[in-house]
Parts: structure tokens; C-alpha cells; sequence
């Protein structure tokens, strides 16, 4: 493998500098927030482009900045011949639940490790692939393509900022997006998002809520009742020592409080929805009225399983495997309560034939799209006999001496779904010892969300042999 041992020695010696550029950018918290001038997706999602174009021109890139899309594209090279993409995010799911280890933010290093909202997800890939990209460079190995890196800040909440890249600018000869795993997703699933408000409006329940974001199974919800003596004992007596939920009197107020597993939601397994746990308690309470008693039964039954089996949907696809049913977010509008979904499906399946079912459930019961929100992209199958495939598994095989490695499908969302040419890879390669976490801890849209800073080091090895695989193949 071409100048293997160069680029591995010079990516060792600057192991500290990846890792501090990578505590630099995940010390921004670039949730989503309110748009403002110039910052569509918020202020902290802006900031973070700012700090992504300084890292790139302390590197010697052309930095462009789209900040009214919401993205940054940084570009080395000659603007003659062909160009290859490096598509990442920058912006994070919020730091819900309880962090055991450390502060979500700024990230905390420990026992070889970052913890942190986003040291993995997503931008332990994107400082992995600007390590390869410098290492390139600065060990004076040739390369004919340009290089252009797009950073957004929309792909966890709608991808409006790769959108608006492909729609108004010429796309790369051909794309990695280091947003999945080693060696090369070829597919990913469909992702359907909706949120859907009931017709029948609470009577003794004042506030259900819990949850921002549609792709993380929902892990903590509060509940917010009329106080009377039977209802306060009727509940503790209900749920007994149950630790996962908690009951206080707030003046003329029960606060009922329900802590579940949060998860991917491409990848609920293990995980426990809280709006379900608390549910299943509200459904039993007849000191609550009928018609609040029926809601959360509907509530328990549509939310107890991720694969949809509450509404006799539960699809397996050949490829794909089983379409997963995630609920995400729950709110009040009007005494009403909002309920947001993420349902993932496979290519077998039509993605208007999966939208009518799945919507067709709730708005047959009495319920109505909410907030306008619905958005529902196809997913993708790529050949195995396709030239860049083959070209990045022969890459990943050759470097790590795993002969059977073999390319997969997966569940999540990434922006090679939406740029043609683009190929998701892994942001880090291999973990390391473990930090001793329970369920549910630890995970990319989980508390304490860690990254192996060595297998961060080693995912830009791999990316930098791509690099170089790639501009051969386009340059043949």
C-alpha cells in the first residue's frame, strides 16, 4: 500500500493536535436552535462552521461560507481536473438524560477516550478525514484531484444544508462521508419523520412532554396532573418502587417523572421509550378521568415496540431487515398532546405506500399531522460491483489485513443519500478498553456519547489510503 508508513508515522506524532482539533469543535454545542440572521439552524451551529473554516485555513484551504444554508465548503487543490468530496456534520442531537462520566460539554478525556455531545457523532469523522487530508499534504504526497470538504449543520434535523449544496452547486467527481462504518455502506434504509396531534384533549392531565429531536428514542418524560389526594396516592401506590419513575407534589400539581433507555434510532434494540413507561402507569389510574385513561392506553400500545407491531406494521425487509418505528418527541399544543416519529424502512418497501399506512393508522383514530412536519426521504442500494465500492473495500481489506471484511447496509442517515457518488465510511476504527457504562450510556445520541481517540487516528489512516485509492481511480 503506497506511502503507508509515511502517513501512519505522521498521523501518530500528531495524534495530540487530532485530538485537541477534534475537543474544538465538539466543544461547541451545536444542537439545533432558533434561526437567526445568517444562521438558519441556529447561533451554535453557526459558530461551529466559523470554527471548522479557521481549522481549515490554518491548513492552507480556500474556505467558502454558505452561512444562510447552513454550510462551509473548504477546498485544496486545482480547480482544473476532478474533485473529491469529504461530506461531514457538525451539528449534534441535544445531551438528553443523565450524564454519569462528564458534562456533555466541552468534552472530558479520560482513560483514552473524549466524552462529549459529538466526539463521535459526527465530528470525530470529520477531524479524522481533515488529519488524513493534512497528512497528504504535508508528507508532499501528489495528488491530481481537488479536494472539497462540505461541513453542514442540518443533517441530524432534515438535511435542508446538503440539500440546498446540490441543488446550487457542482457536485464531486466522487465522495466519502466518514458519518457511518468501516469498511463501505452500500445502502441505507428509507426515513420516514411526522408528528401527529390527537383530536381529544386531556382533562386531568395538564402537560406531557419530553424530547427535541425526532432520531433518539425518547428517554425522559414529564407529566404534569391536577393534584387531588386520591390521585397522588393512587399513583405511588401503582408505581411502588418502581426506580425508574419519580412522583412530587408541586403546589396544586403531581409531577410524575419517567426515565427510560434512550437509543439511534436506527437501532432501538435495548432501548425503553419513557412515554411509554409512563403511560402503561396513566392507563391503569382511575383516579384520572376515562377519556385521559384511553389516550395513554393508545399512547402504551403504539409506543411499546420500536417495530411498529402496535400498528400491525411490523415489515421485515429481504435486505434491510425489520422497519423500525422510533418515537422521539412528545409535547402539548391546546390541552392536545404532539407525538413525533422516526420510522426507517428498506428499499423493498414504497416509500409513498409506507407514508400512507404508517400516517393512514393515526388519522383513522382521530389524529392529524401537527406543525406541518412531515418529511420522508427513499433510501438507497449502491451494486457491489460498483467501481468505487470495490475500490474502498480493497482499501479497507489491504490496510487492516481483513480479507473477509465485507460492505453492509445500514439504518441510519447519512448525506451520501442525498450527493451522488458518495460513500459512507467509518468515523473511527476500533475501540478501546470501555469506560464501564450501563445500558444506554456511551453510544453516538446517547449520555456520555464516547469516542477511542486511537481508533479515531486510525479511522484517518484508512481515510487517507482512500483518499489516495480514489484519486488514481478518477485520474486513470
Amino acid at each position: 500500500m503506497e506511502y503507508l508508513e509515511t502517513i501512519n508515522n505522521w498521523l501518530d506524532e500528531h495524534r495530540e493536535e487530532l485530538k485537541n482539533d477534534l475537543i474544538t469543535l465538539a466543544a461547541v454545542p451545536s444542537v439545533r436552535s432558533a434561526p437567526a440572521p445568517h444562521a438558519p439552524f441556529g447561533e451554535k451551529c453557526a459558530e461551529v462552521l466559523v470554527t471548522a473554516s479557521q481549522l481549515f485555513e490554518r491548513d492552507g484551504y480556500r474556505c467558502e461560507m454558505y452561512a444562510d444554508d447552513g454550510y462551509l465548503l473548504a477546498f485544496k487543490g486545482d480547480n482544473d481536473g476532478k474533485t473529491i468530496g469529504v461530506f461531514g456534520h457538525a451539528d449534534v442531537v441535544p445531551p438528553d438524560g443523565e450524564w454519569l462520566l462528564a458534562p456533555p460539554f466541552p468534552p472530558t478525556e479520560m482513560n483514552g477516550y473524549l466524552i462529549g455531545r459529538g466526539v463521535d457523532d459526527n465530528k470525530a469523522g470529520v477531524t479524522a478525514s481533515m488529519y488524513a487530508a493534512r497528512a497528504i499534504s504535508e508528507c508532499c504526497i501528489p495528488l491530481k484531484s481537488r479536494l472539497m470538504f462540505f461541513i453542514g449543520t442540518n443533517e441530524e434535523s432534515g438535511m435542508a444544508d446538503v440539500s440546498a449544496f446540490v441543488r446550487d452547486r457542482k457536485h464531486p467527481t466522487v465522495s466519502i462521508t466518514p458519518d457511518s462504518g468501516f469498511p463501505v455502506s452500500v445502502g441505507e434504509k428509507g426515513i420516514l419523520r411526522f408528528m401527529v396531534k390527537s383530536d381529544k384533549a386531556f382533562k386531568d392531565i395538564l402537560y406531557m412532554g419530553g424530547g427535541n429531536a425526532y432520531n433518539i428514542v425518547l428517554c425522559e418524560c414529564r407529566v404534569e396532573l391536577k393534584y387531588s389526594d386520591a390521585l397522588d396516592a393512587e399513583l405511588r401506590n401503582l408505581c411502588g418502587d418502581d426506580t425508574r419513575i419519580s412522583i412530587a407534589r408541586d403546589g396544586d400539581r403531581i409531577i410524575m417523572n419517567a426515565t427510560g433507555i434512550s437509543k439511534h434510532a436506527s437501532s432501538p434494540d435495548g432501548s425503553l421509550n419513557a412515554a411509554s413507561l409512563a403511560a402503561s402507569y396513566l392507563s391503569k389510574c382511575e383516579s384520572i378521568c376515562s377519556g385521559d385513561r384511553e389516550i395513554m392506553s393508545f399512547l402504551e400500545h403504539v409506543l411499546c415496540c420500536n417495530y411498529a407491531a402496535g400498528l400491525g406494521l411490523e415489515d421485515v425487509d429481504p435486505n434491510f431487515g425489520r422497519t423500525t418505528f422510533v418515537n422521539g418527541i412528545v409535547d402539548c399544543e391546546d390541552g392536545r398532546i404532539v407525538l413525533g416519529f422516526d420510522v426507517r424502512y428498506g428499499t423493498a418497501f414504497d416509500s409513498k405506500r409506507t407514508e400512507q399506512d404508517v400516517i393512514g393508522y393515526f388519522t383513522s383514530r382521530g389524529w392529524t399531522i401537527a406543525r406541518g412536519e412531515l418529511n420522508n426521504r427513499p433510501g438507497y442500494m449502491k451494486a457491489e460491483d460498483d467501481i468505487y465500492v470495490k475500490e474502498l473495500l480493497r482499501v479497507y481489506r489491504e490496510f487492516t489485513g481483513n480479507s473477509e471484511a465485507k460492505t453492509f447496509l445500514m439504518s441510519g442517515g447519512t448525506y451520501s443519500r442525498m450527493v451522488p457518488n458518495a460513500y459512507s465510511v467509518g468515523g473511527q476504527c476500533g475501540g478501546g478498553p470501555g469506560l464501564g457504562l450501563p445500558a444506554g450510556h456511551g453510544g453516538c445520541h446517547q449520555p456520555d456519547e464516547s469516542v477511542f481517540i486511537d481508533g479515531v487516528v486510525k479511522a484517518a489512516k484508512i481515510h487517507a489510503q482512500m483518499l489516495i485509492a480514489l484519486d488514481r481511480l478518477i485520474n486513470n
